[in-house]
């Protein structure tokens, strides 16, 4: 498993990383996961996302929209919930595929 962490001040910052193989999830199951805290509430914003170098909506990952989380592929199928993001609040954010189960997880529990 790869662990790395990452502070950012919310300030256009981003981390961009180049292919790696590793990112090639192909049907494997897996976990993609972040905490944050905000203090305030964004729009549509992407803490994750894999575009496999074709950009447009093909793409897939962790994201906020409308107050809430969605997690998945944006183009074909995301997973959200009745989750509303409340400002200095601590969020661990997990998206976990088993098979061909996608879902969601905030602080833990299975939106």
């Amino acid at each position: 498993a790869v662990t790395k962490s990452f502070t950012l001040d919310g300030t256009g910052d981003y981390l961009e990383m180049s292919d790696y193989a590793g990112f090639d999830f192909g049907s494997n199951s897996m976990t993609l996961e972040i905490m944050c805290r905000m203090t305030s509430i964004p729009g549509d914003v992407y803490y994750i996302d894999f575009t496999g170098g074709n950009g447009g909506d093909n793409h897939f990952g962790i994201n906020t929209y409308a107050g809430s989380w969605r997690v998945g592929n944006f183009s074909t199928g995301l997973i959200g919930g009745p989750h509303t993001l409340t400002t200095n609040t601590d969020y661990y954010i997990a998206m976990v595929r088993s098979g061909n189960t996608l879902t969601l997880r905030v602080n833990g529990v299975q939106i």
